[in-house]
């Protein structure tokens, strides 16, 4: 992983300033910009927004209700994000999403997921999740999965294993576990069920290793493939708040939203291409950083001169005119993505 080095720069000019304008505290804009559809009865009403509506920022119940079964994976194809924010969006813990990849297997009857875990800056150092062509890093899954006709799935015995990969999902280890053992999906089966964009999983859970496995209910609504990515990126670049930017843009630049108007008349792809090019601008220059710790004689002397190019490069990115439309859109929080530490009371 490389570690966070230049997007430092760019940070500095893109602090809130302390008199932008005041925003709307409603529970309903909090809902609406996280796409969280509130259950028929919520918590107490003494509450604040994000403690009596919980349950609409873990899962979409209300899919649930006229979900019906996948038997076909053609039909999961795609990226979903997924539903769970509630540790995050109510304070609980570091902010973190999952994310998952579904493509098509090779035999009949199955499906590939890759699944994700998207963060900011990853522990124990604070590295970028991004690789030198600008990819994302932090796969924390693989697996093939065989649906029969019912949507259930479930590892084929004649298949791959599941493959686990070293990401890391919190700071702290105990959140780590937990978060960890939540997104556990694919080892004990399950059933897919689909209600129009919303994917709803019934994942079999193991409380321990003698214990009946227990279904819990997981949702995840299909996104634009690159949204994710883009928005990750975007909040990095800009230095903001995952918990009140990532789940709230990744919609937006799948449906649309005031992060388009902001860049029109272009649109999200070209969003993305930008957002991208900083990005490996800024792993490119934490490469060349981290060989200049070790280098000496003509070695430093050339990395020295790379360093100067690479900075300069990265300086015309972030000076994008584009992107200070961006900027000021965050700064005037004109989004439309209400902080939640405001509803957290």
């Amino acid at each position: 992983m490389i570690r966070h080095l230049a997007l430092a720069l760019l940070a500095l000019a893109c602090m809130p300033t302390a008199d932008a304008a005041a925003q709307d505290l409603r529970c309903a804009d909090l809902l609406a910009a996280h796409h969280a559809l509130p259950a028929a009865t919520a918590g107490e009403p003494a509450a604040g927004c994000i403690a009596r509506h919980i349950g609409a920022f873990t899962a979409n119940e209300t899919a649930f209700d006229s979900a019906q079964p996948v038997h076909d994976p053609h039909a999961l194809v795609g990226t979903w994000l997924g539903d769970d924010i509630s540790l995050s969006i109510s304070g609980a813990m570091t902010p973190g999403q999952e994310v998952l990849r579904i493509t098509e297997g090779a035999e009949p009857g199955t499906f590939v997921v890759r699944q994700y875990w998207f963060k900011t800056l990853l522990p124990p150092e604070g590295s970028l999740p991004w690789s030198a062509d600008g990819s994302f890093t932090n796969l924390v899954a693989e697996a093939t999965l065989a649906l029969d006709a019912e949507g259930r799935y479930s590892v084929p015995r004649s298949g791959p294993p599941i493959r686990y990969f070293p990401a890391r999902l919190q700071y702290r280890r105990v959140n780590e576990l937990f978060v960890l053992g939540q997104i556990n999906h694919f080892e004990a089966g399950g059933t897919l069920r689909r209600a129009d964009d919303t994917l709803v999983m019934l994942a079999g859970r193991l409380p321990n290793p003698s214990a009946p496995t227990l279904p819990r209910l997981v949702t995840f609504t299909r996104v634009a493939d690159t949204a994710p990515e883009t928005a990750l990126a975007l909040i990095t670049i800009m230095d903001q708040s995952q918990s009140r930017y990532f789940d709230c843009l990744t919609h937006q630049l799948t449906v649309g939203g005031p992060v388009l108007e902001a860049m029109a008349p272009e649109g999200a792809a070209q969003l993305g291409s930008l957002t991208r090019a900083i990005i490996m601008a800024n792993v490119a220059l934490s490469e060349t950083r981290e060989a200049l710790a070790t280098a000496s004689g003509q070695a430093r002397a050339d990395l020295t001169t790379q360093m100067r190019a690479q900075m300069a490069d990265y300086v015309t990115l972030v000076r994008d005119p584009r992107l200070d439309r961006l900027r000021q859109a965050f700064e005037a929080q004109a989004l439309g993505c209400p902080d939640p530490r405001n509803f957290q009371g």
